[in-house]
Formats: structure tokens, sequence, C-alpha cells
């Protein structure tokens, strides 16, 4: 199980280092405990502490908007390390892969798991079980415990704890549920209650820890587990080989059980003479703990040395190894003290870093939507964001507590930066590549007054361009052209029979269009003459997009000198006026009869899809 601690955050890291989960536990007499509960605030205690072994770093860019593709976060950065028994070791990564691997050549290990969204991982013997972020278990290995998947069901898990052959879980309800392949020892019955707040698993026993801070444990060799503990109140507890740890509510650390094998080596000693913030216990005969004022201190079987708790961001204690990962994200593992000791490193896989591209976007054009995000995480550590490498296109900003990426960019070109992520346990990056392209239409460039409407509405093919290349953005809009923006609007829909119009000819590109238009009633014909190509003028649009609204009444008098109540679009005018569709001009007049340019009609379609009236 790791632990984390606040390093200076580190330049650019191939890991973001992370809290792990290691094997707790305990034991067997499932009584009830009678005792009134603690305080609220222990309980808050409690689940904090609890959710200490889950903390992930927070990682990479993730471009996240409606319309933009997802960038992955780098598959290196480590989520949780955790050592097991005999050597065996697995890493969560970022991606939600897990790779795994084991120290020296015992014949033990699990295979990698390269898919399946995980976010925390346990490890028995020659096993490994974790969980994804909908709390479903997954186990794999050569041996594994039998019935495994029968026995855990559909049930969702907040954690998971592994002994040697079996495997309990603390479910999202409180309660909590064992399988595996252990027919004496009892370390597969599940307690009875629902007010359970963690599990922990040692050899053949496991234990739960209640709101109340009392403990429950089942299993053991013999009867030679960890019993009960109704005497005292813990915050957090561990398991061993056959021994228990907790840090009691005062901060020390009270111990039970059975040393194994050398009751000289202090297995089960207390540790009362400073206070504690977090432990973690090995499968075997050793434990670790970390003093309020930063050291990390182990006993019983000890590994051979403890790095400088300074560069320490957590730790995970094996059966065998025991495993401190730095604030640079390298993790060097020791082995207790005997013939043997060594320090080395686990080679977690590499990836070959990606340049991820975010969506192109135009010159001139404001971004609003684009913000980066780190990998999801059960808890979420606070993130800093910055560009390490490279910068931003002239116009960009990048917010250092959102990462929202806003502004207008102004440099056509393609630009390629860097994005940091950093938070107490380091910083994760992402190569970003991001295309600023020229304006759409030869003449209108980016300083041109209409530039973002006529782009929007071009980008959303209501109106579009001609084939020189160009937008004619003071040419009148014609009626036919109007009809064709409501129909593709309306999702270009089926006419099963086209109507017939004087001057609109059947075989026109138009007459699905204008029959679509006509038929509900957005449009007229009068004397069955649609005059297709005549200019559209500003009444009739305002008439349009009314009829569109639904014709609604009882707007005010918009103020225009030239529009009296007893004009006849007196009402489509007054709500076009109020809801800022359409505006007037500067001497008060709205000018119904002038024809609507191509760039006016980008700008009303623009305000109609993007400010709701």
């Amino acid at each position: 199980m790791t632990y984390p601690c606040a390093p200076e955050p580190s330049g650019r890291a191939g890991t973001s280092l992370v809290t792990v989960q290691h094997w707790p536990e305990m034991n067997t007499n499932r009584r009830s405990p009678t005792h009134r509960p603690l305080l609220a605030v222990l309980g808050v205690l409690i689940l904090l502490v609890s959710l200490g072994s889950f903390v992930a770093g927070t990682g990479a860019a993730t471009a996240s908007t409606a319309v933009n593709p997802r960038i992955a976060p780098p598959p290196t950065e480590i989520v949780q390390f955790e050592s097991g028994s005999f050597g065996m070791w697995c890493a969560v990564l970022a991606a939600g892969a897990i790779d795994c691997g084991v120290y020296g050549t015992d014949d033990y290990g699990v295979a990698d798991r390269a898919v399946g969204g995980f976010t925390s991982v346990t490890l028995g013997v020659d096993f490994a079980c974790a969980l994804d972020a909908a709390g479903t278990a997954d186990c794999w290995g050569p041996r594994l415990p039998v019935d495994w998947a029968a026995d855990q069901g559909d049930l969702p898990f907040t954690s998971l704890a592994a002994g040697a052959r079996h495997v309990c879980g603390l479910t999202t309800s409180g309660t909590i549920d064992c399988w595996g392949d252990d027919p004496y020892y009892g370390a597969t019955a599940d307690p009875s209650g629902s007010d359970f707040v963690q599990v922990v698993a040692g050899n053949a026993h496991a234990c739960g820890l209640r709101t109340t801070g009392f403990v429950e444990c089942w299993g053991g060799f013999d009867g030679d587990g960890p019993h009960d503990r109704n005497d005292v109140q813990f915050t957090t507890i561990g398991a061993g080989f056959t021994h228990n740890c907790g840090i009691l509510v005062d901060g020390a650390v009270d111990c039970w059980g059975v040393d194994n094998g050398n009751p000289s080596e202090g297995t089960t000693v207390d540790q009362t003479d400073t206070t504690f913030t977090s432990l973690d216990i090995g499968g075997g005969d050793q434990s670790c703990a970390r003093t309020s004022a930063g050291p990390i201190r182990c006993w019983g079987r000890i590994p051979s040395s403890v790095p400088d708790p300074e560069d320490v961001s957590a730790y995970s204690i094996g059966a065998r190894i025991s495993c401190f990962t730095r604030a640079d994200g390298t993790i060097d593992c020791r082995e207790p003290v005997g013939p043997e000791d060594s320090t080395w490193s686990p080679t977690i896989t590499q990836f070959a870093p990606v340049a991820a591209p975010l969506p192109s976007t135009r010159v001139g054009r404001p971004i609003s939507t684009w913000t980066f995000t780190g990998p999801a995480a059960i808890v979420t550590a606070q993130t800093h964001w910055s560009v390490v490498e490279g910068d931003l296109p002239d116009g960009l900003q990048l917010d250092a507590e959102t990462g929202r990426l806003s502004g207008t960019p102004s440099d056509i070109g393609t630009h390629t930066f860097s994005v940091g992520s950093t938070t107490v346990f380091g910083t994760a990056v992402q190569d970003v590549t991001l295309a600023v392209e020229p304006p759409t239409f030869t003449d209108v460039d980016q300083f041109h007054r209409f530039y973002d409407d006529i782009e929007w509405t071009a980008a959303d093919g209501a109106l579009l361009g001609f084939p020189d290349g160009t937008f004619r953005p003071t040419s009148p809009l014609s009626r036919q052209a109007l009809a064709t923006v409501l129909w593709r609007d309306a999702g270009s829909p089926a006419v099963a029979a086209p109507s017939a119009f004087a001057d609109v000819p059947a075989n026109s590109p138009f007459i699905e269009p204008i029959s679509w238009a006509v038929a509900e009633g957005l449009m007229t014909a009068p004397a069955n003459s649609f005059r297709p190509t005549a200019p559209l003028s500003r009444q009739a649009l305002a008439v349009v997009t009314w009829r569109d609204a639904g014709e609604p009444t009882g707007h005010p008098d918009p103020g225009f000198t030239d529009i009296e109540p007893d004009h006849v679009f007196y009402d489509a005018i007054a709500w076009v006026a109020d809801t800022g569709t359409m505006v007037g001009f500067a001497d008060d007049t709205f000018r119904p009869t002038t024809p609507v340019s191509r760039q006016a009609f980008a700008a009303v379609w623009h305000r109609l899809h993007t400010d709701s009236p």
C-alpha cells in the first residue's frame, strides 16, 4: 500500500506519483460492538484516511469539448504501485492498464492487463485483483482463488484486499464480501453489518474497520490470527502475515497478533512515542508508518534502508520487497535486512510520447470551450496548469487553475507546445499541436466586422461560399437561399411531392427546400409564385424567424420610427428587436424593405443559434 506526502513538484516527469492500496487485514470473532459511535469528526477522519490509499495524481492535458476528440493522458503516469508477496509487483497506469513484474527468480508473478480502465490493484500469492472505475472486480493469475467470479457477483466495490488465497472487498454500501480458496481458516467468511469503512487482508485472515473505530477480524492459522479490537478506536489499520497494526485516534500505532517465527524482530511492538499519519504493513513481518514530522519509521523485519523522507511521495511494503516512490517518479525497492540485501528499481513499460493534436481553428475565431483535464481519479489532487515548453499562439491564454484555453488566435500556422499539469505528486506533460488555419473565404479576412458570424455560419453548413472561394458578404440573400438554409437546419427532410411553382422549375436544385418551407408555413408563394431569386427583405427575414419561433406576441414597442403598431409585420419586428435577433440603424429606423445582405444574415443566424431569444 502506498501513502502520499507533499514533495515539491518536479519538472517534466514520465510518471505522476500517487498512493496505492496494499493488503490490509483483520480478525475472526464477528461480534457486533455495542459501544456508542465516535463523534462525527472521527467518522470523517476515518473516511479521509481510508481514501488516502487511493489518491491519484492528476496528469496530462486532455482537450474536452462537444466537438473535440479527447487526448489520452501519458500512459506512463503511475496511479498506483503495489508490492506483493515473493517479489511480485504491479503498477496501475493512468491510461487504466496494469503492468506487473517480479523481483528475483521465484516462480511467481502475474500477467499484465493492457486494457480495462483499472484504478487500483491488490496482490495475493501468484494472483492479482483490480477494480475499475465502476467498482467491478477483476482477478487473474496462475493461482487464482477458486470461484472468485461466482462469489463476488455484481457487487460494486470501493476497495479490495488480497491475502494468500482469499480476497475481501468493501462494497459501496459499507458491507464486506470475501471469496477465495480458504477451506480451513475462515478468512472467506463475510462479517455482518454495513458500517465498515476499510478492509484489510493478511496471509490467512482479514479484518474490517467500522465507523465506530473498532476492528473486527476473522480467519487465521488455527485461531492464531489477530483478534477483534473493541478496547481502542482506530482511524486506519493494516495487516501482515499473522499480525495487525493500526493508527489510534491519538496518532499512536497499536499492534497486535502473533510474531511470525522471530518475536525478537518486534513485529507487534506498539509505536507510542510519536504520532503517525499513514501506515502500511507487508504480507510478511514488517511494518512502516510515516510520522507526523515526516520521517518513515519501520519495525519488524524492516527494509535495509529507507530513503530520505523528503524525497518519498509514496511507499508500498510487500512480503519480500518494500518500494518507495520518489518525487522524480523513480521507484526504489529494497529487501529486508539479510544476505540478499539490495536496492533495485522496477522497469515500468514505457510508451513512445505522442504529440496530441487539438482540433484546428480559424485565425480570429474566439476559443472558449477547450479545457485540459487530467485522467479520472477517485480523489483529485489540486492541479496547476502551465505551458512548460514552447509558446501558446498569440491571442490565447491558459487558465492556471481550470486548464481552460481561451482567446482569439491571431497567428496562422501550426503551433506546437507542451502543457503541464502539476500536483504535489509531480508534473505530467502533454505535447500538443494546434493548427490555426487561414480564413475560409478570400474576401473575408479576420479583421472583417462579420468575420466570426460568417465563419460560424459556414462551419455550421447553413450558408456556404461560392466556387471561386468567395463569400460575397455584401451581396443580397435570395429567397431560395433562405429556404435552403431553413431546410438544412431541419435536417434536409425529404419532400414526397414537391409543389409546382410557376417560377421554380421542377428540376431546380431548390425545389425541395422551397416546397418544404412553403408547406411548413415559414415562407409563402402568392399566386403560385415564389420569386426564388428575389432579394430577401429585412421584414421578410423577421417574419420567417418569428414564425419559426412559434409567432410569439406581447413584446414591447421596438421604437423604430418607420414601424407603427398597425404595420402588417409589427409583431414579428417587435419580437426580433426585443430578443436581439435583429437590430435597427443609428437613425432609429428598421428599414423593413431593405434587402438583407449575406453578411447581415450570417449575423442573425449566428445570434439565433448561440443566444436563445
